[in-house]
């Protein structure tokens, strides 16, 4: 008995003085990061630990940052001329929206705000994580319950006449409690597993939150795109029903002909039936804003007057039938530098935040190599009647420290140490993949905002150019210098280019609004 007493105090100072640092790997609390480093993360097999990390309580903890290579500036930057446009200043897109002028916008996305489905997932999601948190914390402290028992019982006795049978009720009352010491570090990993987690949730629902924001402003630009060509369109209609019009006139008096009639007819007859397919385009986007504001889009054309948010939504979404201009862009978009993406983009932040909580699992693996160590105590009184739960006589108490070591699992624990760093590679991969495509979506939508900015410079000089063109077709015309095929070949390319022009007014904003989101703006 002496040399068990002396095996468990020799167990207990072992874990006392045992560094428990290098079981898992871990970011210090209240200390600042680098920009695109996650600090103090495991050094896994074969890679060596930044020896010169800073020790925490005379322990050596092991780090692993991962060095992802980002440009220095974006392409549009690089050269003597820059694109013009965009600066490399600091990117101030927190309410990137407001910087279209645009106050039925501002109200979308507002409503957006208080109403939107997926955000409110994702906020529960926020809520649930920290109440797993809670969850895994309480695990820190003692554990106390109350313990009571009423059992009628059976024994056989020894007397003095034989074995002999005797019956009775036991009661019993009392309390017991255990507390697990953590001296390998596995709860209080688990505790920073579970916090990693909460960030996780926290930085999705922001992720939500920029694509959501970015989808209310995609859908409004659409939708002032689609007015924009109807009213393109409608216009043009009219012109060759002008045209129409007077060339029957023309061709009664004998100075047309039938086939003039049929071509012109026939042109106009295509130009309307552009009309549909817009009006559906436009219906689609104020019925995807609809759900993008928490509502269906029947219930948003039936619900206007009321009080309700759905009612409210309603009646913003009616106010979106009236075509007004497509927002404008702003003379310039401050973009920053890569390097500001890594503290920004949601996706990246969370993806650092998935490293960390892999590292804390690690650390959780890392522990079931040693003992644990767990006081446990009762306390009660136990009666064989209910009346004698009132003496002393009964009384019991129970406190002592219990020691469980594993000596043979088959090498569960160490394939399962394995298995956790494997997925803390994963996480780190994770990690650098997605910085790199976040690098390239901001390279995508900048070249795709400039190549829309210099096509829409060059569409509003053609469009130009082509009513000029429709004027001269028409006085050539109408004195007899030039066929009427030449008067039609001019309005066919004149409402082209001002569709064209239409679309490209539209797409430049909807490329800045794809160049914020992929800038990580919103939130």
């Amino acid at each position: 008995m002496n040399q068990l007493f002396r095996l468990l105090f020799l167990c207990f100072v072992v874990a006392v003085l045992k560094p428990a640092g290098n079981l898992v790997a871990y970011p210090q609390e209240n200390r600042p990061r680098d920009v695109g480093q996650v600090a103090n993360l495991p050094a896994p097999a074969g890679r060596p630990a930044n020896s010169q990390e800073k020790r925490s309580r005379g322990d050596k903890t092991a780090s692993r940052a991962p060095h992802v290579d980002v440009p220095g500036s974006w392409s549009a930057a690089v050269g003597t001329t820059p694109a013009p446009g965009v600066t490399t200043q600091t990117a101030q897109i927190r309410e990137w929206w407001k910087n279209l002028r645009d106050p039925k916008l501002d109200s979308l996305i507002e409503m957006a705000f208080r109403n939107n489905l997926d955000l409110k997932i994702a906020e529960r999601r926020v809520r649930e994580a920290r109440a797993s948190s809670g969850v895994t914390k309480a695990a820190r402290y003692p554990e106390i319950a109350q313990n009571d028992l009423v059992a009628r019982r059976r024994n056989v006795i020894q007397t003095q006449g034989g074995l002999a049978a005797v019956e009775g009720t036991a009661f019993q009352i009392g309390f017991d409690a255990n507390w697990e010491l953590d001296f390998f570090g596995g709860v209080r990993n688990s505790v920073r597993a579970a916090t990693a987690e909460v960030t996780v949730a926290e930085e999705s629902q922001r992720d939500v939150m920029v694509t959501m924001i970015a989808e209310v402003a995609r859908d409004y630009v659409a939708l002032r795109g689609y007015q924009r060509q109807l009213a393109v369109t409608r216009a043009n209609i009219q012109t060759q029903r002008d045209t129409r019009d007077l060339t029957a006139v023309r061709a009664r008096a004998g100075l047309a002909t039938d086939l003039d009639v049929s071509r012109v007819e026939a042109q106009l007859a295509r130009t309307e039936s552009a009309v549909p397919a817009l009006e559906a385009a436009a219906a689609d986007a104020v019925h995807r804003l609809a759900v993008l504001l928490g509502t269906a889009p029947a219930l948003s054309q039936t619900a206007a007057g009321g009080t309700t948010p759905a009612a409210l939504s309603a009646n913003l979404l009616a106010g979106l039938q009236t075509p007004e201009p497509i927002p404008p862009i702003p003379s310039e978009v401050p973009i920053g530098l890569p390097s500001e993406l890594l503290r920004r983009r949601p996706d990246i932040r969370r993806a650092e935040a998935e490293i960390l909580a892999e590292a804390a699992r690690l650390g959780v693996a890392r522990s079931e190599l040693y003992p644990k160590f767990v006081l446990s105590g009762a306390l009660g009184r136990f009666a064989n009647g209910s009346g004698g739960l009132t003496l002393g006589v009964g009384n019991f108490f129970a406190l002592g420290p219990s020691v469980r070591l594993p000596i043979f699992n088959a090498g569960r624990i160490r394939s399962n140490i394995k298995a956790q760093d494997e997925r803390v590679n994963q996480a780190l991969l994770r990690y650098e993949n997605t910085v790199y495509v976040a690098v390239q979506e901001v390279e995508n939508s900048l070249a795709d905002y400039q190549g829309q900015r210099e096509q829409l410079a060059h569409l509003e000089s053609a469009v130009n150019s082509s009513r000029r063109a429709v004027d001269l077709s028409r006085e050539l015309y109408t004195a007899g210098l030039a066929d009427f095929l030449s008067v039609l070949d001019a309005q066919n390319v004149l409402y082209t280019n001002e569709d064209e022009l239409a679309q490209s007014e539209a797409a430049v904003v909807l490329d800045l609004v794809a160049l914020y989101k992929a800038l990580g703006g919103g939130w």
